[in-house]
């Protein structure tokens, strides 16, 4: 595959900074677009176009008549950086849909550019590629759908890479890592795919000696998200899940969606994968949409054993009047955990909400956490539960929710990582605010 490329060498460009308090060197690099300081190339190659937007302090790539890849890059060595950029892919040509984002660990061989590349499309994936030597295309994080992206706005990018482990962000929301050789290094750039103009904004460079390993965010941004083990994951684009009418509730696939639809149901709506039990994890669901009642609640199911006719679990759920609340469930008999509570912050119910549970057993203990779009809004302990190693998703009646993806992770190897970073949020006494029996 064959590409544009641009390339500068950085020189005198970089502007060094020392921190006092650490031997920690960071070279850094903003650009607004301003066209005060022009870092990018300005001009035509082959079919592609690049300029400044300078009233509009954007950068733009014009790769509307290209049939490759077009490429703004700044060429050096160094290994260990964190990029941020924002990115609209503001027109498509004659292909179905189009691509932009970052260039990183960019070179310059004989035989042609290689590179890595965060990659956003317009019909709402990512993904992590890699190009060797201008030939072809492999993924390191194969595409994915988000409904982190919005498909013709600016969305913001940012990239964390330091030996051998990427971390991916879209919008502020940690997306994904990634593994790639402990020795690459190269520069970093952007880029516009074939037949799309790209506009971008906000260019920031910061070079690392060495990065620190908590700069990768997991589970509630408690732990590095190198730490986890990914145990299950279901983008719904096979039908694991169960499908059919129960009472007057359905369950369905729509397309890369899993339906549970109680809006005319009168008991509570549960559809559950049963597994091995898993003594420290992390279950988090994207529910892409919600209708129905506001103040009828919708969340995660975990700790979850039995059948359809005698199950036993804890969930998790909220309603988009802003509240949570966290129950058991035994059969048809449901007891509180909590009362409801509202969430400490907003949410935007009109756009993807994403609920995360922890359980972590400690001694004769589990200890409970949970929270929204990756904040925690609270924790508790619960004592002498007997519990599965199912999970499921819970939908009340008057409810409808579209559920695009749902992950599973193992903590365990972070336990006392985890547990010593929750005390450090909550506070240094024991984790325990109140206990259920």
């Amino acid at each position: 595959m064959r590409a544009n490329f641009l390339a500068f060498q950085l020189a005198y460009f970089l502007i060094i900074f020392v921190f006092p308090s650490s031997s920690l060197s960071v070279y850094y690099i903003s650009d607004d677009f301003s066209g005060k300081i022009k870092y990018f190339y300005e001009g035509d190659i082959d079919a592609s176009h690049f300029k400044y937007l300078q009233e509009d302090r954007m950068y733009e790539i014009d790769g509307l008549q290209s049939d490759t890849n077009s490429v703004a890059s700044l060429i050096d060595s160094f290994a260990s950086y964190e990029v941020t950029l924002e990115v609209q892919i503001a027109e498509i040509g004659k292909v179905e849909g189009g691509y932009a984002g970052l260039a990183f660990y960019f070179r310059e061989t004989e035989k042609g550019a290689s590179f890595y590349s965060f990659l956003i499309f317009s019909d709402g994936y990512f993904a992590i590629s890699q190009v060797e030597e201008g030939q072809g295309r492999r993924y390191l994080v194969p595409l994915r759908r988000t409904e982190l992206i919005n498909p013709f706005g600016f969305n913001e990018l940012r990239l964390k890479v330091s030996d051998g482990i990427g971390g991916a962000y879209i919008n502020g929301t940690f997306v994904s890592t990634f593994d790639y050789p402990k020795d690459a290094s190269g520069g970093v750039g952007m880029l516009a795919g074939s037949h799309t103009l790209a506009r971008f904004r906000n260019f920031k460079w910061q070079v690392f000696d060495e990065l620190k390993p908590g700069d990768f965010s997991g589970p509630f941004g408690l732990i590095p998200a190198s730490r986890i083990d990914v145990l299950f994951r279901d983008d719904f684009q096979f039908p694991n899940w169960k499908v059919g009418k129960v009472n007057f509730a359905s369950m369905s696939y729509r397309g890369d969606r899993y339906v549970l639809n109680n809006l005319r149901g009168t008991h509570l709506l549960t559809s559950y994968l049963l597994g091995e039990r898993v003594d420290d994890f992390v279950l988090s669901a994207v529910f892409s949409s919600v209708e129905g009642s506001s103040a009828n609640g919708f969340g995660v199911a975990f700790c979850l054993n039995g059948s359809d006719d005698a199950l036993s679990y804890i969930a998790f759920v909220t309603a988009k009047d802003g509240t949570w609340k966290l129950f058991k469930q035994s059969g048809d008999v449901s007891m509180d955990i909590t009362d409801w509570r509202d969430i400490p912050f907003e949410v935007d119910y009109d756009g993807a909400v994403v609920l995360s549970a922890g359980c972590l057993q400690v001694n004769d203990k589990l200890i409970l956490i949970f929270g929204v779009n990756g904040e925690l809004v609270g924790h508790t302990e619960l004592a002498n539960y007997d519990f599965g190693g199912g999970f499921g998703l819970v939908i009340a009646p008057r409810v409808s929710a579209e559920v695009s993806s749902l992950t599973l992770v193992s903590i365990k190897n972070a336990k006392n990582e985890f547990l010593e970073a929750l005390r450090s949020v909550v506070g240094n006494e024991k984790i325990k605010t109140e206990e259920a029996s």
